[in-house]
């Protein structure tokens, strides 16, 4: 998965004790958001509802920050 290296680089900064950045964290976020609107819509346009289309994301998430 995508996250995994961004979530691996999170977790060895708090594991190591360091603080995490916030320019970090938006970062990311920035660099996630026109990826995961490309794909929501993709879903969207493929006619996959709406309820589908959270739940997967919602386990991207769980298994991102899980395995991460």
């Amino acid at each position: 998965m995508d996250g995994i290296p961004e979530n691996a680089a999170l977790g060895l900064t708090l594991a190591t004790g360091g603080v995490l950045n916030i320019a970090f964290l938006v970062a990311i976020f920035v660099s996630n958001l026109p990826e995961g609107l490309a794909s929501t819509y993709g879903m969207k346009s493929s006619g996959i509802g709406k309820k589908r289309i959270l739940v997967t994301w919602s386990i991207a998430l769980v298994l991102s920050t899980t395995l991460g």
